[in-house]
């Protein structure tokens, strides 16, 4: 489908010479709206190659390990992350644990150990 927005160059105002690029906006949204109702389109908080940060270690001192993700699920249970070959297989965190063990960045994991202690 080809990109309608552009944030390097102005806002086409409404008007009646640009009315085909709105009449085109406006059903690539209505799509993505029909998508979203449909469940047909999860939003991602992180794209493969990303690093997540996850708290490890049950006792103190805890420490905050850094992952890359190699593979992203989705499915009935929902998107999950996969990241570290782990005997035989890949480890896998569900998204909810974002902001609990997860982190998309090591400063809300530090905060999140410091907060915990």
């Amino acid at each position: 489908m080809e990109r309608l927005t552009n944030r390097d160059r102005e806002i086409p105002l409404p008007k009646p010479e640009n009315a085909v690029f709105w009449a085109s906006a406006y059903e690539k949204l209505a799509q993505y709206e029909d998508a979203e109702d449909a469940g047909r389109l999860p939003l991602l908080p992180c794209a493969i190659g990303d690093k997540i940060y996850r708290i490890e270690g049950k006792k103190s001192p805890r420490i905050l390990a850094a992952h890359v993700v190699e593979k992203i699920e989705i499915s009935t249970s929902g998107i999950r992350l996969c990241f570290g070959w782990r005997n035989m297989g890949y480890e896998i965190v569900h998204v909810r644990e974002i902001g609990n063990t997860i982190f998309l960045n090591p400063a809300d994991g530090h905060a999140a150990m410091k907060a915990s202690e």
